[in-house]
């Protein structure tokens, strides 16, 4: 096995947090691609390449080790970046879909459909 280092701990908390506000927020125009690329590279880049048995079986042990292992910590990093911008544009698109409260607690919208 690969040693642990201490930015697989921090890329894994931070991969979680927008996975979880991308899901949390889900809209109808969902981000699915781009927080399903950016899950994808970060799991690459944190899990333990010697015990990932896809990796193992592309790549053989030896060059996984010498090759794929050193790129690990910036694939991570790219996952996490693709996974807050899921994260960036899901919170926007909840944003605009909110309907406006009036200070007295009223939607902004009128009750006749929008129609004046």
């Amino acid at each position: 096995m690969t040693p642990v280092g201490p930015w697989e701990f921090g890329a894994t908390v931070f991969t979680a947090l927008l996975a979880g506000v991308t899901a949390g927020l889900w809209v109808p125009k969902c981000r699915l691609r781009t927080s399903g690329t950016g899950g994808l590279a970060s799991l690459l880049g944190i899990a333990c390449p010697t015990c990932n048995k896809v990796l193992m079986l592309v790549f053989g042990g030896p060059a996984l080790l010498a090759w794929f292992d050193p790129v690990r910590p910036y694939l991570a990093a790219a996952g996490v970046i693709v996974m807050g911008f899921a994260a960036f544009g899901a919170w926007r698109s909840f944003r605009e879909t909110q309907v406006p409260v009036t200070p007295a607690g009223e939607a902004a919208v009128p009750m006749n459909g929008g129609v004046e």
